[in-house]
């Protein structure tokens, strides 16, 4: 079924993510780091070719229709894969994390891996994942399961909350956010 390989090609896509060897590689943590306690994560991915393949790709990703996860203006994280073919280009790569932050909240964390492939030699697929989406189906479906603690009573550790000036965000490109 269609739902069948949907949830297959996730899978396969998070775990070459994470487990091929890439130009610039990510691993479990980056994930981990991205998604623990930031609430609903959803995963889209695209591909795209020719001349507007990049902005197809992670359009498509980001825009998947069976995810329907409404708003991603206030993820939290972000994850960003994108295999391309020998003509992928530093730029290619810069302009799909774009696209990405600039959808997302400025405070996101973002965390971003690239991997050459000869055989897509003219395309790009690119695999986000999102984390920290607002999903009013899933919000919904929780509801009935928001009293349950996941410590017993009394054991809660006790978390004080210091509040930062949010940082001054300069407008320096994908590659600046990150290593700025």
């Amino acid at each position: 079924t269609v739902a069948n390989e949907l949830i297959a090609t996730f899978i396969k896509n998070i775990t070459e993510t994470i487990s091929v060897p890439s130009l610039m590689n990510m691993d479990f943590a980056d994930l981990k780091a991205i998604m623990t306690g930031s609430g609903v994560c959803a995963i889209g991915f695209g591909e795209g070719q020719g001349d507007t393949k990049v902005e197809d790709a992670v359009e498509k990703a980001l825009d998947t229709p069976l995810l329907d996860i409404g708003d991603i203006r206030k993820a939290e994280g972000a994850l960003i894969h994108i295999e391309g073919g020998d003509d992928m280009t530093l730029e290619d790569v810069n302009k799909a994390g774009e696209i990405v932050i600039e959808r997302i909240s400025p405070n996101a964390r973002v965390s971003w891996g690239a991997r050459v492939n000869s055989a897509m030699q003219g395309s790009m697929r690119a695999t986000v994942v999102l984390a920290g989406v607002d999903s009013p189906f899933l919000v919904e479906g929780l509801k009935p399961f928001a009293s349950i603690r996941r410590e017993p009573e009394g054991e809660a550790e006790e978390v004080e909350v210091v509040e930062q000036p949010p940082e001054k965000e300069e407008k320096r490109g994908f590659f600046g956010r990150l290593f700025g």
